[in-house]
């Protein structure tokens, strides 16, 4: 079954995958959508870890990649206003940018190595 196919799932897979298991089924419900009972947290969460271990070889391209984009990102909505703002607040905006980034990436990745949309090489297995 295609994932798009099914919005609901797709949702709920994406914030199994892109949060803390502890928070999932709060962030859910305050979504709007229905949680999953105690038995079916667990088998989600099981097919979360599942889903985003795939994506551990590519671990550290999607940290450099996340680190980069999240400070180009901050780089050009700061402009030239970055020059006058304490560098540690600096900082921390591109840190938090690049924990939101990644977690966008880990996900769509594990989605679509999930959906065979995208496969390694079997040198990388």
């Amino acid at each position: 079954m295609n994932p798009l196919d099914n919005p609901q799932a797709l949702r709920h897979r994406v914030v199994w995958d892109a949060f803390p298991h502890s928070r999932a089924r709060l962030i859910l419900q305050r979504m709007g959508a229905v949680p999953p009972s105690d038995e079916g947290a667990e088998m989600a969460c099981l097919d979360s870890n599942a889903r985003v271990a795939a994506v551990n070889p590519l671990r550290d391209h999607v940290q450099a990649v996340t680190d980069a984009m999240a400070s180009a990102l901050i780089a050009d909505t700061l402009g030239d206003a970055a020059d006058s703002l304490d560098a540690s607040f600096v900082a921390s905006l591109v840190a938090a940018h690049r924990e939101v980034l990644r977690a966008g990436a880990v996900v769509v990745l594990a989605h679509l190595l999930d959906a065979r949309m995208i496969t390694y090489p079997e040198s990388v297995r």
